[in-house]
Parts: C-alpha cells; structure tokens; sequence
C-alpha cells in the first residue's frame, strides 16, 4: 500500500489517508486491503472487520426500527466496497442472518443515478413515439 501510495513509511500514511487523500483515492485501496489481509495481515483484517461491524451496526437499527427481524425481505446493499472487498459483502451476510433470518442479501445491480438516467430517456422515448 505504501508503494502505491509513493508514501515513505507508515506514519505518514495515516497523515496522507486523513489529510490529502480524495475519498475514491481511499476506496481504490480497499482491494489492497484484501489482499493483505488474505496473506494474514492482521491489521487488514482488524480493517475489515471494523467496516462489517459499522454497516452491521447501522444496518441492525434499521431493521430494528422497522420490525423486520422475522420478515422475509431483501437488503440491497450499494457502493463499490462490496465488489471490491467480497469478504465484506460474505462476512455481511452471515451476521445480517443472525439478526434477520430470511433476509435476501443481494448487491445493486444498477447504481440510482444511472438507472434514473435510463427511466428518464424511456419516459422520454414512449412520450414521443
């Protein structure tokens, strides 16, 4: 990571990660982070599963509030860290069953944006025709 980053030594990571890096330059580390941590990198892995805890956190509220936890529902989850960090979206999974046995984990196929972009031009389409 330090080789990708050109930074000299850790410490300066930490600088350059809080103080200069854009957040996409943040989240084209994340496959790097994977791979670290599948060669047993324990403070990858610690990174990893810190991100789990935190969406499981938010995610576990939410299902609280809304009484879903017996349902039967599908939980999308968007963004480019579950495909580029798959043990996120797997490790995800297992503990969303725990709290919501029948949910249906799956990712976002189409990004918001880009799928009202697509409705728009076929609104726009079946007006004119």
């Amino acid at each position: 990571m330090l080789e990708q980053l050109r930074i000299p030594d850790s410490e300066s990571l930490v600088h350059r990660v809080y103080q200069e890096l854009a957040r996409e330059e943040i989240a084209a580390l994340a496959p790097l982070v994977q791979q670290a941590a599948d060669h047993g990198d324990e403070a990858a892995q610690t990174i990893i599963d810190d991100a789990v805890r935190e969406f499981m956190r938010a995610v576990e509220s939410v299902i609280g509030r809304l009484g879903l936890a017996g349902e039967n529902f599908r939980l999308v989850l968007s963004g480019g860290l579950w495909k580029a960090v798959p043990v996120i979206h797997q490790d995800f999974e297992k503990l969303a069953k725990k709290i919501a046995p029948w949910v249906r984990v799956h990712r976002l196929a189409v990004e918001p944006a880009r799928r009202a972009v697509q409705l728009a031009i076929e609104h726009i389409w079946n007006t004119s025709h």
